[in-house]
């Protein structure tokens, strides 16, 4: 490999101006993350082998961010001698490339049969290149990342929640509705007050921080129905609330003292 070089066009295929562009693009790839080199080369080699010949250019010439990193990429375009429409690609990537951002292997396959393979076979060998690594830069970019893996303490709180959550919110939405109705200084109600104040704040935001750790949509759910149940418990103890009812009852009173 050259020092700064990423394109290597054995084939002759491209002229200086698309040269320059690939070089630029391929940088810009490199600044994203992904350091890569692309080559092109005519020759009858069988995509097997193409396959080969990629992976052994980016174990000898080192196509990683660090030493030992692999986490590189060969951009290979193969160009059948007799033919360019029998040209095909290669994108060789290293072991710990791939996620990266927004692309991930279903990306670097689905930019080579949509983006890459149209262009080859119509004999576009500059398109193929260009546009191919312009793609994987708009994913690189744009796409969000995937969500990384749950851990085993994750999963376990996830599964736990799953079922014990619902039971959570449903029990407190009942004792809510069953104090709704009783009347104002019932003595259970008492007691439901005391756990409406101190318990039901506490338990909403519990669930809700499990829930988030460990992306439990159950526990999400539960954690909105608990939510839902403190706020309107608070729009009940409101004193302004109580307030207006005192003070209506108070002008009823006195009209009917007057009449």
């Amino acid at each position: 490999p050259q020092p700064g070089k990423r394109l290597y066009d054995m084939a002759n295929r491209l002229d200086n101006g698309q040269e320059w562009q690939v070089e630029r693009d391929a940088a810009r790839l490199a600044g994203h993350g992904i350091p890569n080199v692309v080559i092109v080369q005519a020759s009858d080699m069988s995509p097997a082998d193409a396959a080969a010949f990629a992976n052994d250019i980016r174990e000898a010439w080192e196509v990683e961010s660090s030493p030992g990193a692999d986490d590189g990429l060969v951009f290979l375009v193969t160009v059948d001698p007799t033919g360019e429409s029998n040209s095909f690609p290669v994108l060789s990537w290293g072991e710990n490339a791939l996620p990266h951002f927004g692309v991930d292997h279903d990306t670097s396959a689905q930019v080579s049969t949509e983006w890459v393979e149209p262009y080859l076979l119509s004999g576009e060998i500059y398109g193929a290149v260009d546009y191919g690594l312009r793609r994987l830069i708009y994913h690189t970019i744009y796409d969000p990342p995937p969500p990384a893996s749950l851990s085993n303490a994750q999963e376990t709180v996830a599964s736990v929640l799953t079922f014990v959550a619902p039971l959570i919110a449903a029990g407190f939405l009942g004792g809510a509705i069953a104090h709704w109705r009783r009347p104002r200084h019932h003595q259970a109600g008492m007691v439901w007050t005391l756990v409406s104040v101190w318990i039901l704040p506490v338990v909403t935001i519990a669930i809700a921080a499990l829930a988030a750790w460990s992306q439990s949509e159950w526990a999400s759910l539960s954690a909105l129905v608990l939510f839902a149940t403190t706020a309107a418990e608070w729009v009940r103890r409101d004193p302004r609330r109580h307030g207006e009812s005192s003070q209506s009852a108070r002008l009823a009173g006195s009209d009917g003292v007057r009449s």
